[in-house]
């Protein structure tokens, strides 16, 4: 065999293992693009599933006619209305009782009252109810008869607040955060960021 048939022998062999080469590497970014939409679509389905069967905390609150004297103002209701329970509750709430000019700042981050449980189990009644009182500071506050008289006039009105965090069986973190307010007459109020603060996680 002369040089050159065998240089042209070299050539063609090369020429085929580059195209085969060329070849499996198609078909390994083809299985890997298949297979990537297969994880993404595995990860949805377990998303899907999870949000399904994990715990929802609703919160509700019902408020108590203001009297003289009394620092009641109502009180909030959790209930559980997944399908597993809710591990770890912790509620932190606080009640504003401000001029209806004013807006309320929804701070939870100062003095605020704490509400703790170690499980709600799902249910459709309420399963964990807490009475709701007014605290200024500190302490326990009192509505005067002059509060009283100025909320049955409309000038002053209740802002609740409330933000719950919880868990579930696998560790994974929720929240639910809810605000409602609450005046004597039919008057519109700055309460906007109350509106807007009724929120929820979406694991």
């Amino acid at each position: 065999m002369g040089l050159r048939e065998a240089a042209k022998r070299s050539s063609l062999t090369d020429w085929l293992l580059t195209a085969f080469t060329l070849v499996l590497a198609v078909v390994a970014i083809y299985q890997f693009v298949i297979m990537s939409g297969q994880l993404e679509a595995m990860k949805d389905q377990v998303k899907v599933a999870r949000r399904d069967q994990r715990p929802w905390i609703k919160v509700t609150f019902t408020k108590s006619d203001l009297k003289a004297f009394s620092s009641d103002l109502g009180e909030v209701r959790f209930s559980n209305i997944g399908k597993t329970p809710a591990l770890q509750f912790h509620a932190v709430y606080r009640v504003e009782f401000i001029d209806v000019r004013q807006a309320p700042d929804l701070d939870l981050t100062g003095i605020a009252s704490d509400v703790t449980t170690g499980t709600v189990f799902p249910g459709d009644d309420p399963i964990q109810k807490d009475p709701v009182q007014r605290i200024v500071g500190d302490k326990l506050a009192y509505f005067t008869p002059e509060e009283v008289e100025d909320y049955g006039r409309g000038d002053k009105y209740v802002v609740f607040v409330i933000r719950v965090t919880y868990t579930d069986s696998t560790g994974a973190d929720y929240w639910t955060q809810y605000c409602t307010f609450h005046g004597e007459h039919e008057q519109p109020v700055p309460a906007r960021t109350c509106t807007n603060y009724n929120s929820t996680d979406q694991n």
